[in-house]
């Protein structure tokens, strides 16, 4: 069963991907972009800061992290391809909110995909399809 007002299981992106992918504003395919590359959930990817970004990997703090547990993740060269074209912040955090001294609300990521979905007629994803592809 697919995903309805916020029940069941998200579903799993195929050949549509692509056309959110290009929907979305550039800060938003990046952390799109993080989840899917990743394996993260999008409160992980909104709380990353410019200094979790180290070499060719991508720290994800314990203090983030539903399991409280640090881990770290190789960036795939298309996701350091898709992160290079959002021109992110070099201090703080990648993904700030409009104050600048908290990072973007989940609601407000959950809100931009909904609009590209609505826009090209999707049904049943959600944040949690790119932590399931």
């Amino acid at each position: 069963m697919p995903k309805n007002d916020r029940n069941g299981q998200a579903e799993i992106w195929g050949e549509q991907l692509g056309e959110v992918m290009g929907d979305l504003s550039p800060k938003m395919r990046a952390i799109f972009s993080i989840c899917r590359y990743t394996g993260c959930r999008v409160s992980e990817a909104r709380q990353l800061k410019a200094d979790d970004v180290v070499g060719d990997c991508i720290v994800f703090r314990k203090a983030t992290t539903k399991g409280k547990a640090t881990r770290q993740v190789n960036i795939h060269p298309e996701l350091k391809a898709v992160l290079s074209e959002a021109a992110l912040p070099v201090r703080g955090y990648l993904f700030p909110g409009r104050s600048g001294e908290k990072p973007i609300t989940r609601q407000a990521c959950e809100k931009a995909l909904r609009k590209v979905c609505d826009l090209i007629a999707l049904k049943g994803h959600s944040t949690h399809s790119f932590r399931r592809t």
